[in-house]
């Protein structure tokens, strides 16, 4: 059915009303598309021939044609469903969708569950306040925050001071004060005393719902958010969305991510 699925939705809407209104008949002949000016007509006839050696009646035809433009019309382009998120300076004749806006929008709208990920967080008072004040008018809310925890250089100090420390500035600095925290999560593997052996949790993007996900080369500061030269995609795709939840929930179920507290 190659012919018929790269039709174009004009053409097959002829073909299908022809079909309904018994003006086209099985089997269908070259000579008898000539009327209805199909772009494709030789290799139609083809895909129409293999329907009629199937049985299918003029009826029958007219309904899988219409099947096939009804599934165009609920499968939506790339373009509608990924959008560029561009933070910078202005410049003419380019039209940036900020990195903030997108992100505050998308605390906004979430409904059941947050997922973030990040590697640095600075001013996130700022930052987290739109998400915090979502928490609390929306208890059913579900927050996960995964973060990066570093140990510097030659830091000597335990694992739990770092840990101890982290939590304590982020309640500080970090958060709105007064709020609920989210459930957070890092990696320990990035305040392992071997230098050789630690690693960063280095992405930066956020699931909404299941759905939505933004993924970003922005990480949750100030400068990151409003002023830095970043690139990111937004995307609504429950498929993408799902992909990037159930790595990092897997990775918390395997507890390469830990809780924070």
């Amino acid at each position: 059915m190659e012919a018929l699925h790269r039709s174009s939705t004009n053409d097959l809407r002829k073909l299908a009303s022809a079909f309904r209104g018994q003006r086209l008949k099985m089997p269908v002949t070259v000579a008898g598309l000539s009327a209805y000016s199909l772009s494709n007509a030789p290799q139609l006839v083809a895909d129409l021939a293999s329907l009629h050696s199937n049985q299918f009646s003029e009826a029958q035809a007219a309904a899988l044609i219409d099947a096939i433009v009804e599934a165009r019309s609920m499968v939506k382009s790339v373009d509608e469903l990924v959008d560029l998120v561009a933070s910078g300076p202005d410049l003419p004749g380019i039209m940036n969708r900020d990195t903030s806006v997108v992100v505050q929008q998308l605390f906004r709208d979430a409904k059941k569950n947050v997922l973030i990920v990040g590697y640095s967080v600075y001013q996130g008072t700022q930052v987290f306040a739109t998400l915090a004040d979502e928490m609390t008018r929306k208890p059913e809310l579900d927050v996960i925050m995964c973060l990066n925890v570093g140990r510097d250089g030659q830091d000597t100090r335990t694992d739990y001071e770092i840990r101890h420390r982290y939590i304590t500035q982020f309640k500080k600095k970090q958060w709105p004060e007064g709020f609920p925290l989210p459930k957070l999560y890092f990696d320990p593997r990035a305040i392992d005393p071997d230098p050789s052996k630690r690693a960063s949790l280095h992405a930066k993007c956020i699931v909404v719902d299941h759905r939505y996900a933004f993924v970003s080369s922005a990480n949750f500061t100030e400068r990151g958010q409003k002023r830095n030269i970043e690139i990111g995609v937004r995307i609504d795709s429950p498929h993408i969305a799902d992909g990037i939840s159930n790595y990092i929930l897997n990775l918390i179920d395997e507890n390469v991510l830990q809780k924070l507290i």
